[in-house]
């Protein structure tokens, strides 16, 4: 965390406010952060319940006056250059909606950058566009707070990726988007030694068939069908293959929140593939390269065992 304080703290640019949101932590973060920010006038800290991640960042902005926004995480951290290159791209190039922050992970000493398969500027359906159904870009950057603040608000479940839907929501309201070159580096943990998922990781599946049924309403012009279909079907089936692996290890409480939630969802995905859009053709699913991964063959018949229906 105090890697991540200091890359704030220390940006080129001083006319910048930071806000921590502690989510009903219980331990000793609330503390630390008293600390940190203890040690900058621009800093504050506000604490709540426990409402996950898509609702602690909802808090955030609207607890700012300022006209852009940007999260990192705690773990995270960013180029010093960042706010003040953002700065002068926003002001020279009023067309700007919304900037990319360049992105690398980072695991112990090692550092790669992540190459974005798309070219800018760009617009914001190219960027939601590339984000389904896998990352081709990261949608990490400096956002118009107001656009962030409408994106989040359409969010009315938390899941542990909810933000990547939100995140992707902002897109909807810009028109231009470009890259800057300071970076946000996203530190890879090495520490876990978990013999399996956390009971909460299966809510990834609301995630994606909210993330399914809202571009099917809203941007089937932009956004193919056959994308977010195959997103929704490509997290159904990694999970699927992931509890197949870890059921075993698994608490009584966590494997029935993972087998309630496969066999939930298993229902849209046999209604999916039994619509009139894909008309039994499964080798079109088989055919795409996501599904084709180790094991995603083996499980859509799993999925689909004790199934069948008429055409």
């Amino acid at each position: 965390m105090k890697k991540c304080f200091d890359s704030l703290t220390n940006q080129t640019l001083n006319d910048i406010e930071f806000i921590f949101i502690d989510d009903g932590s219980n331990d000793n973060t609330k503390e630390v952060i008293q600390s940190l920010i203890n040690l900058d006038s621009r800093a504050r800290l506000i604490s709540q319940s426990n409402k996950g991640i898509t609702a602690a960042r909802l808090t955030g902005l609207k607890n700012t006056n300022s006209e852009y926004v940007s999260f990192v995480d705690a773990d995270d951290y960013i180029d010093l250059g960042v706010a003040e290159e953002a700065y002068n791209v926003f002001s020279s190039e009023r067309n700007v909606d919304a900037l990319l922050y360049s992105f690398a992970y980072i695991k112990g000493d090692k550092k790669s950058m992540f190459n974005f398969s798309l070219e800018f500027p760009a617009t914001g359906f190219d960027i939601i566009s590339n984000t389904i159904p896998s990352w081709k870009i990261y949608t990490n950057g400096i956002y118009k707070t107001a656009h962030a603040l409408e994106a989040y608000n359409k969010i009315n479940f938390q899941s542990t990726n909810s933000d990547e839907i939100a995140n992707r929501l902002i897109f909807e309201s810009c028109k231009e988007v470009n890259i800057i070159n300071s970076a946000y580096y996203y530190v890879q943990s090495s520490s876990s030694t978990s013999k399996y998922p956390s009971k909460n990781y299966i809510t990834r599946l609301e995630s994606a068939y909210w993330l399914r049924n809202y571009s099917r309403e809203n941007w089937s012009h932009r956004v193919s069908y056959k994308s977010a279909d195959i997103h929704f079907l490509n997290e159904l089936c990694s999970l699927a293959l992931k509890y197949s692996r870890s059921h075993k290890n698994m608490p009584n409480d966590v494997k029935t929140e993972w087998s309630k939630g496969i066999f939930k969802y298993r229902k849209y995905a046999i209604d999916i593939l039994y619509s009139n859009i894909y008309k039994l053709n499964f080798r079109f699913f088989l055919s795409d390269k996501l599904i084709r991964k180790s094991g995603y063959i083996v499980t859509l018949p799993l999925l689909l065992k004790n199934k069948r229906r008429k055409p």
